[in-house]
């Protein structure tokens, strides 16, 4: 499946509302703040730390409790694996030094499910899944 998601414009963090992570205008390209930004170049370059290219990527829905989540597994050729589950909160949150370092899943809070989509649409890119 080719994704049709566009690349995603940085912006000052003033210009996005601090609710979201993704601010996605009608008929527009996706937009994310400075600080967001710094955030998700981390955990791309951290996976690029744990795994090496190719990396394969398996994207799966879920419901824990009452909460939407997507569940990211990363697999490189040899071997090596990474989980991370992207949970519709309500609110943001990213791994910390501690989950980058030891930590066997990454957890990530975001505001909705355009969020979750377009934080997914970064990984598949980061992996090359994108046709």
């Amino acid at each position: 499946m080719k994704s049709l998601m566009t690349d995603v414009v940085v912006v000052p963090d003033r210009d996005i509302a601090p609710s979201v992570m993704f601010d996605v205008p009608p008929q527009g390209g996706a937009r994310i703040g400075e600080h967001e930004h710094r955030e998700l170049s981390r955990l791309q370059a951290e996976v690029k730390k744990r795994l090496t290219l190719p990396i394969a990527a398996s994207i799966l829905p879920h419901r824990i409790g009452r909460s939407n989540s997507v569940s990211v597994h990363l697999c490189d050729s040899l071997e090596n694996t990474l989980d991370i589950l992207v949970t519709v909160t309500g609110n943001i949150s990213w791994p910390d030094d501690q989950d980058y370092q030891h930590g066997i899943r990454w957890y990530i809070s975001v505001p909705d499910t355009v969020d979750a989509m377009w934080l997914v649409s970064r990984l598949a890119n980061l992996t090359g899944c994108t046709d």
